[in-house]
This record gives structure tokens, sequence and C-alpha cells, in this order.
């Protein structure tokens, strides 16, 4: 619950640094100038802008000024369709042209050291967990990250796995932010869409999931499934898929080009069901199977 202060009282944020450029900043804000950027929006979160150089960092708050993540935008700021007075930004829904595609293919079957990938799904189903274990090769289970709370918006990784250079889109997953994914989509080579495989929320995973494939269905990149938390079997409590081909009739999934589903554990590193002999795999190597292909 938020505390009680005088409307003319500053506040400091502090951020954490910038996905892109290490900067750190700090945001002064009055408490009502903070209220009036809330208020707007059904989340009760606030947003700020913040110019730096090539990119703009939009960082969010809750109501007592506590800092809870940000947006990171290689656009100008125009390119992002917030208004100042504390609505949630949305990423503008930018179609390429035809020849831009065509380039863009072309040049990427010569320079495949580099890939951007989007992480995508809905909230608190390991999509950041995914990104940490992308970044450091060490399990959750193995860690001492402490830090589960859902991501604002978009945050950006970059990373180098093998002889491939990456960008990680890791999207918000909490339908306010589902509008987001729709640029990230577009711009990437790869999709990795995770869902929990314990939850019973059937539609807005569904819904979720057919909004990702409606976004790619322009360039139809590798588009990799993970049903996540798999390593879970107490019965009477994980409502466990009993095969893929249940997962993909429950979600209608109905043979998509370059779409392939795999039971994980990315709590364990682990995947459940990879190859012809189904087995239980690292799922580093899996991930690193996954970009090479084209």
């Amino acid at each position: 619950m938020a505390q009680k202060y005088e409307e003319s009282e500053v506040f400091v944020i502090r951020t954490l640094e910038c996905d892109l450029c290490q900067r750190f900043d700090s945001i002064m804000i009055t408490k009502r100038e903070m209220f009036e950027r809330i208020s707007r929006n059904k989340l009760q979160i606030g947003s700020y802008y913040l110019n730096h150089n090539d990119h703009v960092r939009v960082v969010y708050f809750d109501l007592d000024g506590k800092y809870l993540g940000d947006t990171i935008s290689l656009n100008l700021r125009d390119d992002i369709t917030t208004h100042i007075n504390g609505s949630i930004p949305i990423f503008p829904k930018v179609k390429k042209g035809v020849a831009y595609t065509f380039i863009r293919k072309m040049m990427s079957q010569f320079l495949s050291t580099s890939q951007t990938i989007s992480i995508i799904g809905p909230s608190l189903v390991g999509k950041t967990s995914l990104t940490y274990y992308l970044e450091t090769g060490i399990p959750e289970r193995h860690s001492q990250r402490i830090d589960h709370s859902a991501t604002m918006g978009k945050s950006v990784k970059r990373m180098k796995i093998g002889n491939i250079n990456l960008k990680i889109l890791d999207m918000g997953g909490q339908k306010d932010f589902w509008g987001g994914w729709e640029e990230s989509i577009r711009e990437s080579d790869k999709i990795i869409f995770i869902f929990d495989g314990t939850a019973f929320n059937y539609e807005e995973i569904a819904d979720s999931l057919s909004l990702a494939i409606d976004y790619r269905s322009e360039r139809l990149v590798p588009f990799l499934i993970l049903v996540n938390k798999m390593d879970l079997f107490i019965d009477g409590y994980t409502n466990k898929f009993s095969s893929v081909d249940e997962i993909n009739n429950s979600l209608e999934i109905t043979n998509p080009r370059d779409i392939w589903t795999l039971e994980t554990s990315i709590y364990n590193g682990l995947c459940y069901n990879y190859g012809a002999e189904q087995s239980e795999t690292p799922l580093s190597k899996v991930i690193s199977d996954f970009l090479i292909l084209n």
C-alpha cells in the first residue's frame, strides 16, 4: 500500500544501469507529478522518459517512487507513442517494406554472427530466468538470483553464445505490454515463446500465442515454444500436459511452419523431450541448435 506524502514533496528515483550504455539515472519528481503520471493507467505504474544519445530509456515506478524497471528503444523519442503525463508507453506498429525484408534476409545469410531474439509469453513464466541462464550459463537452481519481479515493457541484453552475437529482447508479459511485441517480433531473427506448463490460464496462453504467431506472419522466422516448469510433477498440484501433441491441440497449433514445441525446466536448465530419442538434454544445447536454424 502506498504511503502518504505531501504533494510538494520531492522524490529521487534511482535506476540500475542502462542495458545499452551502462548509465545510471536519477529522476527528481514531486509527489503530485508522480500521482498524475500513475493515475491514467490501470496498472498503477508511472513512467518517465530519458534521452540517452542514440536511444531512449523509459523508467517505470510505483506510487511510492520505487524503481520497477525500464523500457529501452533504439529509436528516438518521437518513435515512442507515449504521453509525458504518465501513460504506459506502447511502441508503434511499423511495417517494413518488401525490399527491406528481402535485403535483411539476404544479409543475414552472409552476416550470421549477429542475431536478435524476442523472448515473449505471459507474465511470470520464466522469460527473464531464461535470459539470465543464457547470459551466465548457470541454471537458476545453482545461482543466487533472487529478483523474480515482472519485466516492465522491455529489457534488452547483449551477449555472445558461441560465435553468435545476440541481442535479447525480454518482453513484458502483462497484457498491457502485448502491443509492444509486434515491432520486436518483426525485427527479430528468432522468437522464443514461453508459458507455464503447470498453469490453468489456457485462454491467456492461447491468446498471447495466437497474437505472437500473427505478428510473425509476414516473416516466418524460426519460432520455439518452451513449455516451462515441467519439472513439477507433484500430483494434485501440477497441470502437466501429457504430450507435446496435447499442448499443440490445446492451444490450437495446427501445423504452423517453423514452430517447435519443447518441454523444459529453465530452473534446472533442462529440456525433457529433445531430438529423435526424446531425451533429457541441457537447455543450452537446445538453444545453441536453435540459433543456427535458418
